[in-house]
């Protein structure tokens, strides 16, 4: 696989840093867009994403069709993430994507799941969603794809935190 490396600026001064450190810098509320070329290169650096969110607390959502969910929770248990146990504690929380899904339900979806989460007292929540389109499909659907990341960016969940 190759490595892939990102920008960050720092002082004026650009660094060339390594992708999964530069994930692991990003604060709270930061969004990240992850592109790539063929299907082997999204599992190491979303995993990345993932793993942070859990180790900071977070809860850390996953929607994706087809084998997405179950290629990030490899790649998760690949680096020594005990999935089961993030599971069991509703750390992890694995949503496939139904065929016709429109953004609006999707974004009610994890509206739900944030206001849920935040009762739980989670220390955030972290999502990480595929947003492209479905193999063999037409324009349309890859403009759609553009809607729903247009439309992730923009979610803004209302959450209410319950303190003692």
């Amino acid at each position: 696989m190759r490595v892939t490396t990102t920008v960050v600026p720092s002082r004026r001064v650009m660094v060339t840093v390594p992708l999964n450190e530069a994930l692991e810098r990003l604060g709270p509320r930061a969004c990240v867009a992850l592109f790539y070329r063929v299907a082997e290169e999204w599992a190491e650096p979303a995993a990345a994403w993932v793993r942070f969110g859990l180790a900071r607390g977070e809860k850390c959502v996953v929607h994706g069709r087809g084998a997405f969910g179950t290629g990030l929770l490899a790649a998760l248990q690949a680096r020594g993430t005990d999935v089961g146990s993030a599971m069991a504690r509703r750390s992890l929380l694995v949503l496939q994507a139904e065929t016709g899904d429109d953004p609006g339900a999707l974004i009610s979806r994890l509206d739900e799941v944030c206001r849920v989460s935040g009762a739980e007292r989670f220390a955030g929540v972290r999502l990480c969603v595929d947003v492209s389109p479905a193999p063999g499909k037409d324009a349309a659907a890859a403009e759609g794809a553009t809607d729903l990341a247009a439309e992730l960016r923009a979610f803004q969940p209302d959450i209410v935190h319950v303190h003692d």
